[in-house]
């Protein structure tokens, strides 16, 4: 996820069959960040602060600049 520019695009659950879910604070990472005004994602999420026009927008952006690179 951190380490290719479409990275942040993705979310994947990961299930562990003894302890259920891990998440990020688990394995020590920071909470996901939004797109567009870097707050909590979740946040913007839950609270739809953001036109869905301007995410798609932005990942549209995001993956025509990772297609646009040398």
């Amino acid at each position: 996820e951190q380490s290719h520019p479409l990275g942040r695009l993705w979310d994947i659950d990961v299930i562990c069959p003894q302890n259920g879910q891990v998440g990020r604070q688990s394995l020590g990472e920071s909470q996901r960040r939004c797109l567009l005004c870097d707050e909590p994602a979740h946040a913007c999420a839950r609270s739809r602060r953001h036109d869905t026009d301007l995410v798609v927008a932005r990942v549209e952006q995001m993956i025509d600049a990772w297609f646009a690179r040398d």
